[in-house]
């Protein structure tokens, strides 16, 4: 059986970190380097239930997407979030690998897979490897868009969006909180743009600049890498047991 080591050296090979954007902090995060790997799991996020599924089901590794330290640690302790889940994971002898940005930007990462979820053709970078951008066949609507949405990346709790009145045929999308990127997606030439955790004030900007804008949720437009993470190592290890968490779930509902 691979040790934690191989594990993320293989994930590292076809996601290197030397994509890694400098705020970010993702990589080999916690365990022991040698700890041999029967059995393990892939989430979004490391939550107390993913921690409690590892463990009840002999797991090893959890690989998750957002690092669980993302910010240097003061203390480690009951009174923070990331305290209580970090002494979980060390209490349980469990190892965690993270895979973010360099998750998010590599060459057939994130944003590459979402893009062919989607079915966009031609795809580019958006900003150097941030985004991708890509024209989808045919038109849609704006609302037709979204109920296509929902089908491709069901489940899908719902959207907020800007409507500008424009057919729907060249996206850019970008995986997760990218706001930033909206000016991008427009001197690109396209007439919609997906990302999620949207500020009203680009919204705003939005309709200003006269583009669709899609906030289709940060679970939502990330979660297509937790396959990826399980495709990788089962190609590397095929008697890795490895699977993405039950619990690897949306936490945000909507009351309607």
């Amino acid at each position: 059986m691979p040790a934690v080591i191989e594990i993320f050296n293989a994930l590292n090979e076809k996601l290197p970190m030397s994509y890694k954007m400098d705020i970010d902090n993702c990589g080999f995060m916690i365990g022991n380097s040698y700890t041999n790997v029967k059995k393990a799991l892939t989430a979004l996020d490391v939550t107390l239930p993913v921690v409690e599924e590892a463990k009840r089901e002999n797991r090893e590794l959890i690989i998750s997407h957002h690092p669980l330290m993302f910010h240097p640690a003061k203390t480690l302790t009951d009174e923070t979030a990331s305290g209580i889940v970090i002494q979980s994971v060390i209490k349980n002898g469990l190892a965690v690998i993270s895979m973010h940005t360099n998750a998010d930007c590599a060459e057939g990462g994130l944003n590459d897979l979402l893009a062919a979820k989607i079915g966009l053709k031609n795809i580019k970078p958006l900003q150097s490897l941030l985004g991708r951008c890509g024209e989808i066949p045919g038109e849609m609507s704006v609302t037709g868009f979204l109920h296509y949405l929902k089908e491709t990346l069901a489940p899908f709790n719902g959207a907020r969006y800007v409507d500008a009145g424009l057919p729907v045929k060249r996206l850019a999308i970008a995986g997760g909180a990218c706001d930033d990127l909206l000016s991008d997606a427009v001197k690109a030439g396209c007439d919609t743009f997906i990302t999620a955790d949207i500020k009203y004030s680009v919204m705003l900007d939005a309709a200003t600049y006269g583009i669709n804008l899609i906030d289709a949720g940060h679970f939502e437009t990330e979660k297509v890498i937790c396959r990826e993470f399980c495709n990788i190592v089962k190609s590397a290890f095929p008697d890795v047991d490895i699977k993405t968490a039950d619990s690897n779930r949306d936490p945000i509902e909507f009351f309607m």
